[in-house]
């Protein structure tokens, strides 16, 4: 493979590595069982990051193409982004992830708005359940909030 698509094959994998060993030392830091769960996920991305790095040192070509990338859709995306996360305490949780997701859905191209609408909603409402009331962690919700 090409010494450029190698390297930039490599760069997540690496990244990731850097990342959960951050995250790893940076848990053990905590007291009491606070650092569990941030160990146990940097230990699986440590795991995920190494089997991926191990895959891409072995495969023949790159697989990662960005020639037909469009880049003014990226930008769009990255854009939406940023403003989710500024947004996101002002505007709440419900209004800011149904914005980003049925922007994201039509910056993909998908033209059915019924069909936006209901997978912005679901997306919203999975989440909203997963995070607030399985895992317990707070979101701005302005006239929502329990």
């Amino acid at each position: 493979m090409e010494k450029k698509k190698l390297l930039i094959d490599l760069s997540m994998p690496i990244a990731f590595i850097a990342l959960s060993l951050w995250m790893i030392i940076e848990s053990a830091t905590f007291t009491g069982e606070e650092g569990g769960f941030p160990t146990l996920i940097g230990y699986f991305m440590l795991i995920v990051a190494l089997f991926i790095l191990l895959t891409t040192l072995k495969q023949k070509e790159s697989k990662v193409n960005f020639k037909n990338i469009n880049k003014r859709k990226v930008i769009e995306v990255l854009v939406a982004l940023a403003l989710f996360v500024a947004m996101f305490k002002l505007i709440g949780y419900v209004l800011s992830t149904f914005l980003l997701c049925a922007f994201v859905i039509t910056t993909l191209g998908y033209k059915n708005h019924k069909l936006t609408a209901f997978t912005s909603a679901g997306v919203t409402l999975v989440v909203f359940v997963l995070f607030k009331i399985v895992l317990g962690v707070p979101l701005p919700l302005l006239f929502l909030d329990f």
